[in-house]
Formats: C-alpha cells, structure tokens, sequence
C-alpha cells in the first residue's frame, strides 16, 4: 500500500512538473548547452521618435544678384534645394543692411513655384526660387561699388500638416 502511494505522489510529481509550462525569458535548466555560450534569452523592442529634418542645400555658396529692371527698382532670384522628411511651408522676409538703409527704399521677396514643399526622402531635393524686389532705391546715397550687400533674405519653414504630439 506505501509502494503504490509513493508510486502515485511520484506520478503527480512528475506530471506536475510537466504541465507547469517555462515563462517567457527563463532559461530551462536542461536547454543549456554543454559549453558556456551566449543564449538568445528574449527579445526587446526598439522604437525611436524621429523628428523633423529639414535642410537647405549649399547655403554657404546661396547669393541674390540684384540687376536693374527700371530707373530705381532692381530685382533677382537664386534657385535653393530643399530636403525634407516631412511637407513643410516656406516663407521669406528682408531686412536691409547698412547700404540698403542708406539707399532707401523697400525690399520685398517672393517663392517661387509655391510655397509648400512635399517630403523629399532619400537622395531626392525639391527645388524652389526665391526672388528679390528691391524698389524706390536712391543710388546715389552710397557710394558705387561691385556686390555691395543691401540686405538679407531670410527663409522660414513650418510644417506643411497641423500634427499634435502626444509624448508616450
């Protein structure tokens, strides 16, 4: 009678050893390999928040060369490429410089095709003019001179879809 009760409380052992299932990233004593080695024990997700990039190429080497259209307005353009992982808005300002300010006048810029700017992803770059209107300019307030600055454009950006960021 003990031999069949021990017998019957091995068995329950045994088979309550069986159906207890291993969890998730617990390594099995008898899984281990015979020689010490790494051992896959779980994988990890990866995720990252990529933000937005925007970039204007050859900035550096960018200049307007203003070229006299009528007695006191000047105007000129130069072509800008855009990269981009998201769509994005230009806008453009001037602000006159010392010789711009001496000569007076109002400056103003444009974008040329348009505005908005689709993503560029990879090695692709969307190209856009911009274009300067330099009116009412006095010349003979400064003395003459070659490539003298008159004033800057500065470009803007701002995303081209209305998003709200939801910090995980």
């Amino acid at each position: 009678m003990l031999k069949k009760i021990l017998s019957e409380v091995v068995l329950l052992t045994v088979l309550g050893m069986a159906v207890v299932p291993a969890t998730a990233g617990e390594l099995k004593r008898y899984d281990w390999p015979c020689e010490f080695k790494f051992v896959d024990l779980c994988d990890i997700p990866v995720y990252m928040n990529v933000g937005l990039y925007v970039e204007i190429l050859d900035q550096h080497m960018l200049k307007i060369l203003l070229e006299q259209e009528d007695i006191d307005t000047y105007s000129g353009c130069v072509t800008i490429d855009i990269k981009s992982n998201f769509d994005l808005i230009l806008g453009c300002y001037t602000e006159l410089k010392e010789a711009g300010l001496e000569m007076g006048g109002k400056m103003s810029c444009e974008i040329k095709p348009d505005t908005f700017v689709p993503k560029t992803l990879c090695n692709t770059v969307a190209e856009r003019e911009v274009c300067v209107k330099y009116d009412k300019v006095k010349i003979t307030h400064h003395d003459y001179g070659k490539d003298v600055l008159v004033g800057n454009v500065i470009i803007q950006v701002k995303p081209g879809f209305e998003y709200t960021w939801v910090d995980p």
